[in-house]
């Protein structure tokens, strides 16, 4: 069932071990301020972004039990740089265990208030990807994202593609205030995704692109799946990329 893309933000200065805000999700509960997965999940990566970012902690009961783990690199601005610095966990994922509060904690300088979020992975499995030649399919939206909030875009895509089932192995999206994007399928919970590009210059890490992070997700040609954005301003010019392997 691949990974899920959940989010935090924080939007303050001159704080240690500041719990940050999940943003409103449509697929993991909230509790008292802090998601609260309902099965047990594994933390696999993520990224987090601020210009006075300084450090990034992990809460959960289980990580209390020894210690709460530093998340490591940051990226210390807003926006999204070119081959991001991505928490990697791919190879030793960190348990989530079932209803049991997340608060993701952010060290934070600077004098004034400032913006911070938080990206995480949050999956049961990796699955692999299928063998085949991979394809960019290339689209473009005009729909307006709200700052700080999960926005569902409408894409008209360059091409139609022939009938038939197709796997996704990774995608990209870009605009000006872009942070991350996730893929909804139509028959599947979990959202996966991966940090957006600010430019479309910019290349994300090299890892996700053509399976780096397995399959995605699935989808027939008469259920497109949506692109969701999360953006740091309004933003209300995408350009999308699916990375497509035809199955069937």
């Amino acid at each position: 069932m691949a990974y899920h893309v959940v989010a935090y933000s924080a939007n303050t200065n001159t704080q240690t071990n500041f719990d940050s805000a999940p943003i409103v999700d449509s697929q993991i509960p909230i509790q008292n301020a802090h998601f609260l997965p309902q099965m047990d999940l594994m933390l696999f990566g993520g990224a987090f972004l601020g210009a006075n970012l300084t450090a990034v902690t992990l809460v959960t009961p289980r990580s209390r039990m020894v210690v709460p783990p530093r998340l490591f690199p940051i990226i210390q601005s807003i926006t999204v740089p070119d081959r991001p610095h991505i928490f990697d966990r791919r190879h030793n994922p960190f348990k989530l265990n079932a209803v049991e509060e997340v608060s993701l904690q952010m060290n934070i300088g600077g004098t004034a208030n400032a913006q911070n979020v938080g990206v995480m992975f949050w999956g049961d499995r990796l699955d692999p990807v299928p063998p085949g030649d991979i394809y960019g399919l290339h689209g473009t939206s005009t729909t307006a994202a709200v700052s700080l909030q999960w926005t569902q875009l409408t894409v008209t895509w360059d091409q139609t593609l022939p009938a038939g089932t197709y796997a996704v192995v990774g995608s990209q999206v870009q605009s000006t205030n872009a942070i991350a994007h996730r893929i909804h399928f139509l028959d599947q919970v979990f959202r996966p995704g991966f940090l957006s590009l600010a430019s479309v210059g910019n290349i994300s890490d090299p890892s996700y692109y053509y399976g780096g992070w397995g399959k995605l997700g699935q989808f027939v040609t008469y259920a497109y799946p949506y692109l969701e954005v999360l953006v740091n301003g309004t933003d209300a010019a995408h350009d999308c990329v699916l990375n497509l392997v035809k199955v069937s």
